[in-house]
C-alpha cells in the first residue's frame, strides 16, 4: 500500500511459549535497518521502554515505593509508543497471522495497543482460528474487543478454487478436478486434503505450500513416528546451534526431544529460562526448567536447576513451587541457595495460609 508501512509477524506453535516473540518479529527488523536518526526518533520518550523487550534486557528502574518492579505495564506502554512513533512518520499497519499461537506477552501488548488506536494512523490486522478463552485468554481478549471488526471469510467459490489451482499448475485445470477440490475441501484450501494434494504432486510443494503453513506442519508433525520426530527436532537444534541462534529458539526444539542426559541441552534450557524470566514470563521459564530437570542435569548442577525451577514456579504463583524449594531447604549444601529457597518458600507458605 502506497505511503503505508506494513509490519508482519506470524505466530508459530513451537515458539508459543517464548515471550514477546511476535512483538520482536514486528519491530526488530525495522529498528535494525533504520538509520541512527530514525531509530532515535522511534525510541524517543516512553517508547524507550520497548528496547527492553526487543533486546531482552530486564527493566532495572527502581520502584519509588521500594517494592519490586512489575515490568509488564512498562513494556506494553513502550511497545505502544514505539508503534505510535512509527505511525507518526507514515500510517502503520501491524499484521499478525495465526494469532491462536501468539505468545501471551505479545498478545497482551497488542491488546494494550488496540485499546489506544483512536485518532492515530495505526491499525491492527489479525488472522486467527477460533480461540478458546480458557487456553489463550490474552488472544481471546484481543479478538473479543467490542471495537474490533470481525471478518469471517466465506468458503472459496468454484471460480476461486480454479484460480488457486491455476496459480499452482502449469495449465488451466480441468473443470472436473476443480469440482472435486470443492467437494473435498468445502472451499477451505487448508484442510487435510491439502496434504494429500501436496504428497501426490498436484500442488507445487514450493512457496507457502512447502510444509510451511502451520496447519500443514502440525498435521505432518503428527503423522511422523515418535522416532522420526525426535530425529528431526534434534537435527533442527543442531543446525540452529551451529548458526548461533538464540537460546529460546534452540529450547523450542529441545522441548520436543526426549531426555538424553545432555549437559549442553541443560545449559540451553537454563539460558532460555533466564531470558523468559527477564521478560516476565515465569510460567514459561518453569516449563523450560522442568524439561531441563528431566534431561537430567549433572549431579553438581542439579541443585541449581531445582532452585531455579522453584523460584520460577513461585514467581508464577504455582503451588508446585513448594516441593523443589523444600528440597533445597532440607537437603541443599550451598548456604546461599538454601537462603534463597527459604525466602521464596516462606513467601509461598505465607500466601497459602492467608488464602485459607
Amino acid at each position: 500500500m502506497a505511503g503505508v508501512r506494513v509490519l508482519n509477524a506470524r505466530a508459530t506453535e513451537l515458539e508459543q511459549g517464548f515471550p514477546f516473540g511476535v512483538v520482536r518479529q514486528l519491530f526488530e527488523r525495522p529498528l535494525l535497518e533504520a538509520d541512527d536518526g530514525e531509530r532515535e526518533r522511534w525510541l524517543a520518550g516512553a517508547a524507550a521502554l520497548a528496547a527492553d523487550v526487543l533486546t531482552g534486557t530486564p527493566l532495572e528502574e527502581p520502584d519509588p515505593s521500594g517494592g519490586p518492579v512489575d515490568p509488564g505495564y512498562a513494556w506494553h506502554h513502550g511497545v505502544y509508543w514505539l508503534a505510535s512513533n512509527l505511525a507518526a512518520d507514515a500510517p502503520l499497519v501491524l499484521v499478525v497471522d495465526d494469532l491462536q499461537w501468539c505468545d501471551a506477552p505479545s498478545a497482551s501488548a497488542l491488546a494494550f495497543t488496540a485499546r489506544r488506536l483512536d485518532g492515530q494512523p495505526l491499525a491492527l490486522i489479525l488472522a486467527t482460528r477460533p480461540l478458546d478463552p480458557a487456553l489463550t485468554p490474552e488472544a481471546a481478549t484481543l479478538v473479543g474487543d467490542p471495537d474490533a471488526d470481525l471478518l469471517r471469510p466465506a468458503p472459496l467459490t468454484h471460480a476461486a478454487i480454479a484460480a488457486v489451482v491455476r496459480a499452482r499448475l502449469s495449465a488451466d485445470p480441468d473443470d472436473r478436478f476443480v469440482r472435486a477440490c470443492l467437494e473435498v475441501t468445502g472451499g477451505n484450501p487448508f484442510e487435510d486434503a491439502m496434504v494429500a494434494l501436496v504428497s501426490i504432486g498436484v500442488v507445487d510443494p514450493g512457496g507457502t505450500a512447502r510444509f510451511t503453513h502451520p496447519i500443514l506442519r502440525t498435521a505432518i508433525h503428527g503423522d511422523l513416528s515418535a522416532a522420526e520426530r525426535e530425529r528431526l527436532h534434534r537435527a533442527a537444534a543442531s543446525i540452529l546451534r551451529e548458526r548461533g541462534a538464540p537460546a529460546d529458539q534452540l529450547a523450542a526444539q529441545i522441548m520436543y526431544t526426549e531426555p538424553a542426559g545432555d549437559p549442553a541441552a541443560v545449559a540451553v534450557l537454563r539460558d532460555a529460562a533466564r531470558h523468559a524470566l527477564a521478560l516476565g514470563d515465569a510460567a514459561g521459564a518453569a516449563d523450560v526448567l522442568s524439561r531441563a530437570l528431566e534431561e537430567p542435569p549433572a549431579d553438581a548442577d542439579r541443585p541449581a536447576v531445582v532452585l531455579e525451577l522453584g523460584q520460577a514456579l513461585a514467581r508464577a504463583g504455582a503451588p508446585e513451587a513448594v516441593e523443589p524449594l523444600t528440597e533445597i531447604v532440607e537437603r541443599g549444601e550451598d548456604p546461599a541457595a538454601i537462603a534463597a529457597a527459604a525466602i521464596e518458600l516462606s513467601g509461598m507458605l505465607f500466601l497459602r495460609r492467608a488464602r485459607r
